[in-house]
């Protein structure tokens, strides 16, 4: 494994280790919202435009 790689995997490891300590309750949502002329590379093979962004 590449340094850089090895020292982000440990980074990772660390931090779920520390999270894992101490859980807390959260909240997670998903919101969708028709933004016509917003999206410029989401042109299907059928010229139909996906306008819907989506953020969770």
């Amino acid at each position: 494994m590449k340094v850089g790689l090895s020292i982000t995997v440990a980074n990772f490891v660390r931090l779920i280790d520390e999270a894992e300590r101490d859980l807390v309750p959260i909240h997670v949502g998903t919101v969708s919202q028709h933004l016509p002329g917003w999206n410029r590379n989401r042109l299907g093979s059928d010229g139909i435009v996906d306008d819907e962004l989506t953020v969770t």
